[in-house]
């Protein structure tokens, strides 16, 4: 990393990338995936040091870890603008610390190197319980796109109902408010092959989204009534949309006890 080396090899291998799947328009990546629960406890070789002086005072610690994060994005990026594509950085955060470490990174980068942010809409996995992303609201000068999951990777890939077309509403407002450079908006429609949130009643989320694009005041109630008469025609409708409306709070007292994820 120090000589430059690890740089020019990310470089070559998102051009390389786009040279191997020329269909391809954009390379996105992301860094922390989700923490096991007690997984030092479980995985005792863990560390690859014998003690903490090992691992973090070394001479190969001369730059911080933001610096790292700094250099390997910037390397993605200039490959894929080298092979005339795209690269896009999913701000993906569990803590507090990573948080903090993408923050200084993405500041620390040109703002001639061409990076598109794709940020969720809060920290960590899907929860409603979880604060709005602190990298979105402190990075604010890039071009972003504010993501939504509309199949419920811990709720039934989409096969159980759960409908929260105002949480959609509540969290696009703050995130506008809070970060201009916000452009578009995207939602995951599938988890598994064949389990999409099509033709079952979570299509609402993603049509509450595609309406929220156009005009983010969008009065909810209006939003329900367009999907539901479309969907089960005007005279079913008001039932539809009484009993799907409950899904919501059903939804996370079943699936986030106490706002944890299960």
């Amino acid at each position: 990393v120090t000589s430059g080396v690890f740089g020019k090899l990310m470089e070559a291998t998102a051009r390389e990338t786009f040279r191997q799947i020329p269909e391809a328009d954009c390379l996105e990546t992301y860094l922390w995936e989700t923490a096991m629960l007690s997984d030092v406890d479980y995985f005792k070789g863990l560390y690859w040091a014998a003690s903490p002086a090992e691992s973090n005072l070394t001479a190969d610690q001369y730059y911080g870890p933001a610096d790292y994060i700094r250099e390997l994005l910037t390397a993605y990026a200039r490959g894929a603008q080298a092979a005339g594509k795209e690269f896009m950085f999913l701000t993906f955060s569990h803590y507090p610390w990573q948080e903090r470490l993408l923050i200084e990174a993405l500041r620390g980068i040109d703002r001639s190197v061409p990076i598109l942010l794709d940020h969720k809409n809060q920290t960590g996995d899907w929860s409603p319980y979880r604060p709005a992303n602190n990298v979105m609201l402190k990075v604010t000068d890039r071009r972003a796109m504010l993501l939504y999951d509309g199949t419920g990777e811990y709720w039934g890939q989409s096969l159980i109902p759960y409908c929260y077309p105002d949480e959609i509403q509540q969290r696009l407002r703050h995130a506008l408010k809070n970060n201009p450079s916000i452009d578009s908006l995207g939602m995951r429609v599938n988890r598994v092959s064949g389990h999409t949130l099509y033709g079952n009643p979570n299509e609402v989320n993603w049509y509450a989204l595609s309406r929220l694009a156009k005009d983010p005041d969008t009065p909810i109630e209006e939003i329900w009534q367009g999907w539901a008469e479309k969907r089960f025609g005007k005279a079913a409708a008001p039932r539809v949309i009484s009993a799907l409306k409950r899904t919501n709070e059903i939804g996370n007292l079943t699936y986030y006890i106490r706002g944890v994820w299960v």
